[in-house]
């Protein structure tokens, strides 16, 4: 893994578009409000911390099993990609209480929760498990996105982490990652909330990549990039523009999705992760080394095992640099 990442880095280096020119002004001025932002971290984990307070002083009120149900979903909306054991706890109790009323929609949704919570802490086959024997033909039709788009973020997983030179495992992976990409467009609507960021994963390395990223530049033109869903949606947006080699797009939008991470303190923060390497690769070692540290720090508290590893191994490179320079 250590050898495989660090291979990832040397990788990127040597990509002809971050071989260009250093960054432009624009990008400088983007690094410098990222900056402001991540100094600012324990303000926006203050706030976060008051509205999570605020919820948890509605539990006394409490006085049916449904509506501890709705305050057990309001604080793992909060939780969700903040702390992902407190998370866990309002999952375990939400089944607990639709195991009672044998509600078997509501189980199927939490079961889908559930399994998104241990892939995101890198119990990959614990979250394999949660939803084995589960297939589409079996729910109801406002669960398929939410399901075939949790199997896409866990067989997406898979892959990345077994690598190429595992061979068959990996090509098993990546099949399977394709076959959800295409059960997932199926069922996908533009009314979907998250339309943007699945139908982005879904065409990316295509040719309706194309197509389709003018309408994702219109859905987050005006985006205050102050949420989960705006952090998504620029993500996938950069991914477009590192597909097609277009250095300045690809590092605004990955600052932007950054930005909407530290904001809303989001322990797996994906973007900036990727921002430390590429700047990395364009010599910033500076940055690289300030925001690979931010990361992983967010990744030992939201106890995401196989990140935490991923970055140590990248912090460990950066560091030596660092050091000797």
């Amino acid at each position: 893994m250590k050898r495989k990442i660090i291979a990832l880095l040397f990788l990127l280096m040597g990509c002809t578009f971050l071989n260009a020119a250093p960054y432009s002004e624009k990008i400088k001025e983007l690094l410098v409000r990222l900056d402001s932002l991540i100094a600012q971290k324990n303000t926006f984990a203050m706030l976060k911390e008051a509205k999570i307070a605020q919820l948890h002083k509605l539990q006394k009120d409490v006085r049916t099993l449904e509506e501890r149900y709705w305050l057990n979903k309001n604080l793992y909306d909060e939780y969700c990609v903040y702390n992902a054991d407190s998370a866990m706890n309002y999952v375990v109790d939400n089944l607990n209480i639709v195991y009672k009323q044998n509600d078997k929609y509501r189980q199927m949704e939490w079961k889908i929760k559930k399994s998104f919570l241990l892939a995101a802490t890198g119990l990959l086959k614990e979250a394999q498990d949660e939803l084995r024997g589960v297939s589409g033909g079996s729910l109801p039709k406002e669960l398929l996105v939410d399901y075939y788009g949790q199997m896409l973020y866990l067989y997406s997983h898979f892959n990345q982490y077994t690598g190429s030179e595992m061979g068959t495992l990996h090509e098993h992976y990546a099949q399977l990652e394709r076959v959800y990409k295409d059960s997932l467009n199926m069922v996908l609507t533009p009314e979907d909330p998250w339309f943007l960021w699945y139908k982005g994963q879904v065409v990316q390395g295509t040719d309706s990549m194309y197509v389709f990223k003018e309408r994702l530049q219109k859905g987050i033109l005006n985006s205050a990039f102050d949420t989960r869903r705006d952090a998504m949606n620029a993500y996938v947006l950069a991914c477009f523009y590192r597909e097609s080699d277009e250095q300045e797009n690809y590092l605004t939008y990955l600052i932007y999705s950054a930005m909407a991470d530290v904001r809303i303190s989001n322990k797996d923060i994906a973007s900036l992760e990727e921002l430390a390497g590429v700047l990395f690769s364009l010599g910033d070692i500076d940055h690289a080394y300030v925001y690979m540290s931010y990361c992983l720090q967010n990744a030992l508290a939201y106890r995401n095992r196989v990140r935490v590893v991923g970055i140590s191994a990248v912090q460990d490179t950066i560091h030596q640099i660092y050091q000797e320079r």
